[in-house]
C-alpha cells in the first residue's frame, strides 16, 4: 500500500512537471516559427513613420471667384533603409453646394493614390525586399480653374535602389495631369479629349507643336517618333494632357537615362483635327 502511495505521488509530480514544460515550451516554438517565416514583410517589423500633414496657405490663382485651394503634403517613411512615400496635392474650398468641396477633394486624393499605384508598380514589394524606394510628388500646379473645369499637373519622381546590386538607382520622372469636369464631378481623360490620335501624331511629327519644357539633354538620344510611338490608342494608352485657357499641353514621359520628360503646347485653334471640340465647347473653352 505504501509502495502504491509512493508510485501515485511520483506519477502526479511527473504530470505536473510535464504540463508546466508544455506551457513554457509551446509558445517559444510558435514564436521561433513566426520569426523564421519567409512570409514576413517589412511592415511586420518596421513601424511606418507617418508625419503630420503639412497644409499650405490659401491660393486663389486660376480659381473661380470665391474658390481657393491649399497644398497638402503627406510623408510616410516605410523602412529603415529610407524608403518613403511623399504625396502633394490640392484641397479645395469655397465651392457652393452640399458636399461639393468634399466630393472634389475625395476625387483628387483618390486619383493621387491611384497614380501612385500606376506609376510605381511593385513599390511595396521592393520595400519588402530591402530596397530603398522613393516615390515623391514634389509639386503640383493648378493651371486652370473655372465654374466648369479644374486642370492640375503633378510633377515628381520614382526611384529604387538595392545596395547589394551594385547598380545605379533606377529613377524615372513622374508627371501626370488631372482634369475635373465640375458639373458632373467627373475626370476627363486623354481618351475623352483626343478625337483622332493619328492626326495628333501627324501634327507632332511635323513639328507643329511648341516645346514648352524638356529635361536637360533630352534630345541627345530620343527621336520624335520614339516619343510618340510609345502611346498606343488600340490599347487605350495615351499621353497625359492638361488644359489652360490658351490651349492643350501634352506630356511625354521618357526614362531618365534617355533624358526625362518633355511637354508640348498647342493652341486650341491648331488642335481641331485631333481634339474633341464639342467637349471643349461644353467646358466653355472654345466657341
Amino acid at each position: 500500500m505504501k509502495d502504491n502511495k509512493i508510485l501515485l505521488t511520483f506519477i502526479s509530480a511527473f504530470a505536473v512537471m510535464l504540463v508546466f514544460a508544455l506551457i513554457v515550451i509551446i509558445p517559444r516554438v510558435n514564436n521561433d516559427n513566426d520569426v523564421s517565416s519567409d512570409s514576413i514583410s517589412m511592415s511586420e517589423y518596421f513601424e511606418p513613420i507617418i508625419y503630420d500633414d503639412v497644409i499650405g496657405e490659401p491660393q486663389y490663382d486660376n480659381m473661380p471667384e470665391g474658390v481657393f485651394y491649399r497644398s497638402v503634403t503627406t510623408r510616410t517613411v516605410l523602412s529603415e533603409s529610407g524608403s518613403r512615400l511623399v504625396l502633394k496635392y490640392p484641397t479645395f474650398e469655397g465651392f457652393k453646394g452640399l458636399n461639393f468641396n468634399s466630393e472634389i477633394n475625395a476625387l483628387v486624393l483618390n486619383y493621387t493614390k491611384k497614380m501612385h499605384r500606376q506609376n510605381a508598380d511593385g513599390f511595396y514589394s521592393l520595400v519588402d525586399l530591402g530596397a530603398k524606394v522613393v516615390y515623391e510628388i514634389e509639386d503640383f500646379e493648378v493651371v486652370y480653374g473655372s465654374d466648369y473645369l479644374i486642370s492640375i499637373v503633378f510633377r515628381g519622381f520614382y526611384e529604387s535602389h538595392i545596395e547589394s546590386s551594385y547598380t545605379d538607382s533606377k529613377k524615372n520622372a513622374v508627371c501626370y495631369s488631372l482634369n475635373i469636369e465640375l458639373k458632373n464631378k467627373e475626370i476627363i481623360t486623354s481618351k475623352d479629349l483626343i478625337s483622332d490620335f493619328y492626326a495628333l501624331k501627324d501634327s507632332f511629327l511635323r513639328g507643329k507643336m511648341e516645346l514648352s519644357y524638356s529635361d536637360k539633354e533630352l534630345f541627345l538620344g530620343v527621336s520624335y517618333s520614339y516619343m510618340i510611338d510609345q502611346y498606343k490608342p488600340e490599347y487605350k494608352i495615351f499621353p497625359d494632357m492638361y488644359i489652360t485657357d490658351k490651349g492643350i499641353y501634352i506630356i511625354f514621359l521618357i526614362p531618365f537615362e534617355l533624358g526625362g520628360k518633355a511637354i508640348y503646347f498647342d493652341k486650341f485653334e491648331d488642335t481641331r483635327s485631333y481634339i474633341n471640340m464639342d467637349l471643349l465647347s461644353n467646358l466653355k473653352l472654345v466657341e
